[in-house]
């Protein structure tokens, strides 16, 4: 492919990133999605062009959307597309293994993140703590008024109303604790998602990548068990000695666990349960068993599987 044919197809996707920031700014709905497959058009571009058309795609991009989007949401939604889809299509492009090429561009998606947040409190001189706290102060004067207002009906809700403020204050304790697990998780189902979609667009393109494998084939490597562990094992050491709120990290260290593991222990019951019952009913059941709360036994599962491979044994038993 020649220069002039590179520069042309990298202004395409340029126009086509221009499009989904407008989309995801202004559209109520297929906006979202529109923002959560962002970084899709650059990953293409870097798998099919040069690495450095690539990055100047997503910078003309926000550029150009800037002109109708106003700057701070056009920067960090290039920021987003550049940091999550060069990495993946530039990996995919060099044949790396799929876990490695989620998880460097599931990092670049925790980083546009996490610069996300400090550029809006840079640029707009609030945080998102704050905007929080906002919310959380408005419900509370909102709760003030209404138990005022039954009072002066001769209405008691006094030992209600300070009820939902305590659960209330529990709610917004929990979340700040979760922020940061929050964040790692919203990365990484970033870059998956798009990932599996790249594979989808490739396909149409003509330009198939390496299959993926059935879902109930499944399985992380059993380094990610043992880094698990460590980092949980860790937690708790540095919160011993003080040096941060062990509360505080070991909740995050123990949501992130149940949210990856939680995918393993799926695959698991998936592959059980379909030459059971089928593919349909194996769907429904896995569904409502989530829905039943118990999300951390098929996380339990799911790292038991990792270090075991249940399905491997009994392969070898048939």
């Amino acid at each position: 492919m020649n220069s002039t044919r590179q520069l042309a197809e990298a202004g395409i996707f340029a126009g086509i990133l221009v499009v989904f920031m407008m989309g995801a700014f202004y559209l109520p709905i297929i906006g979202q999605v529109m923002l959560f497959f962002l970084p899709l058009p650059i990953a293409v571009l870097a798998f099919k062009n040069k690495f450095s058309y690539s990055i100047l795609a997503g910078i003309i991009a926000a550029a150009l959307s800037a002109m109708v989007v106003p700057f701070f949401y056009s920067f960090i939604m290039g920021l987003t597309a550049v940091l999550t889809g060069v990495p993946m299509g530039y990996l995919l492009k060099r044949s790396e293994d799929s876990f490695k090429v989620v998880l460097i561009s599931g990092i670049g998606a925790i980083l546009a993140l996490i610069l996300s947040l400090w550029s809006m409190q840079l640029f707009l001189g609030t945080s998102f703590m704050d905007e929080i706290e906002l919310m959380f102060s408005e419900s509370v004067s909102m709760q003030q008024q209404l138990t005022d207002a039954a009072t002066s009906m001769g209405v008691d809700i006094t030992e209600t109303m300070n009820s939902y403020s305590a659960e209330m204050t529990s709610l917004f304790d929990a979340m700040r604790m979760m922020i940061p697990a929050a964040i790692l998780v919203a990365g990484l189902a970033t870059a998956a998602g798009n990932f599996l979609m790249l594979h989808v667009v490739m396909r149409r393109m003509k330009t198939p990548l390496p299959p993926l494998g059935s879902f109930e084939t499944f399985s992380y490597p059993k380094h990610l068990a043992y880094g698990s562990t460590g980092m949980i094992v860790l937690a708790y050491g540095v919160g011993y000695m003080g040096w941060v709120d062990v509360t505080v990290l070991t909740m995050n260290f123990i949501n992130l666990f149940v949210t990856i593991f939680m995918i393993q222990g799926i695959s698991l019951a998936y592959y059980y349960l379909k030459r059971q019952l089928g593919k349909g009913v194996s769907i429904a059941f896995i569904v409502m068993f989530m829905l039943t709360g118990l999300s951390y036994l098929m996380s339990l599962v799911g790292f038991v599987d990792v270090l075991t491979d249940f399905r491997k044994l009994r392969k070898a038993q048939e």
